[in-house]
């Protein structure tokens, strides 16, 4: 973190910062129920299945993120600020796993009674 007070009215702040990002997933497949019909083999004895990983990661290495910041006074009442800085968006841990989740609202739910 920087903060310099260049002149009387202008006045820069900033800082720099690294972070490596590095999230992961592991999905327990051992008691899923699997359709037999996607299991059983077609007429030439081959199964059609093409069984997918579910456990995923989100890696990223060292990266810098900048922020600087310049006020300047124009009088005791009045500053103007200009700003710039870098951010980073993360997944959702819910989103990282290779399979779909289905949530059912209260709404859909009560129609689903009432009929």
């Amino acid at each position: 973190m920087l903060d310099l007070k260049l002149t009387d009215e202008l006045r820069v702040a900033g800082g720099l910062r690294f972070e490596n990002t590095n999230i992961q997933s592991a999905v327990d497949t051992a008691n899923v129920y699997l359709d037999p019909s996607l299991t059983a083999a077609n007429a030439n004895g081959t199964v059609n299945l093409n069984p997918q990983n579910p456990n995923s990661a989100y890696k990223q290495g060292y990266k810098p993120y900048y922020s600087v910041n310049a006020t300047y006074t124009l009088n005791e009442n009045m500053n103007f600020r200009v700003a710039f800085n870098t951010t980073l968006a993360r997944p959702e841990l819910r989103k990282l796993p290779m399979f779909t989740n289905l949530t059912l609202s209260r709404w859909a739910w009560s129609l689903e009674t009432e009929t």
